[in-house]
């Protein structure tokens, strides 16, 4: 007999259900689907039954049914133990395998960017990974008018621009920019903007508009390999975190051109 509290039915083998001759209530069609096997649909009888759980007596419905589960072939210890290896492997990998397929362009630029690593006193520092020899063409004009266009707003929200002119500080401080001694020397200015943000660290973050080109040229991103996506599925980051007991996590404090 194979009672299962967690199944739609549960079962009884038809020699069990002579020996205790219980009586056929009615016949059911069923789609049954036994572990390791296919499923199978037909016609199958049903018993009635009284099970004794201590002091209590519970009636139940039981299916006719002589194979339930089906045999599973002894697959031996060292089998099932790479198996179990390969499964953990694939599992640990997800979404940073080396079996994932890069386009030449990509590699490129994931090589580029590791052979120009340097660890420095605040961070890391790396290259910019160029297509070639191709540079962006000067920009002044364009980063000009947008620049007169950010002081407009400054003008009208002095708290912008106090916050702003604090987040340019720090980069300064940090060494993240530093002061071009000619502004029209021949160059590429990128020209950058603040977005305000629901957070107590970082209340205004500025992005850097490396689009930014005169019509017909090229502008910094074009210059530039897009590189792979690195950003993985949460699926994959949920299925890690909770393949091990323990999790580290960790996260990028700036990160800036």
């Amino acid at each position: 007999m194979f009672l299962d509290t967690g199944s739609q039915r549960s079962f009884i083998s038809t020699s069990l259900a002579c020996k205790l001759k219980l009586k056929v209530i009615r016949e059911v069609k069923l789609n049954l689907a036994s572990f390791a096997s296919q499923s199978v649909t037909g016609e199958y009888e049903t018993v009635g039954g009284r099970v004794h759980l201590g002091k209590r007596v519970v009636r139940v419905k039981l299916v006719v049914h002589d194979h339930v589960v089906t045999p599973i072939h002894n697959l031996g210890l060292e089998s099932v133990k790479k198996q179990l290896e390969d499964c953990w492997w694939r599992l640990d990998t997800l979404g940073i395998s080396p079996d994932e397929q890069y386009t030449e362009p990509e590699i490129t630029a994931m090589i580029q960017v590791q052979q120009s690593v340097v660890k420095m006193q605040l961070g890391y520092q790396v290259s910019l990974p160029f297509k070639g020899m191709q540079c962006p063409s000067n920009n002044y004009c364009n980063a000009a008018v947008q620049l007169s266009a950010l002081e407009k707003q400054f003008q009208k929200d002095p708290g912008y621009r106090e916050s702003y002119q604090r987040v340019l500080d720090t980069y300064l401080s940090s060494g993240f920019i530093g002061e071009v001694s000619d502004p029209r020397n021949n160059g590429y200015f990128m020209h950058y903007f603040g977005v305000r943000k629901e957070s107590s660290t970082t209340p205004l973050r500025i992005v850097f508009n490396a689009s930014s080109r005169r019509k017909g040229e090229l502008s910094l991103n074009d210059c530039l390999y897009t590189g792979p996506n690195l950003v993985e599925l949460l699926y994959d980051l949920l299925l890690r975190f909770r393949s091990n007991p323990y999790a580290v996590i960790s996260d990028i404090i700036k990160a800036s051109l």
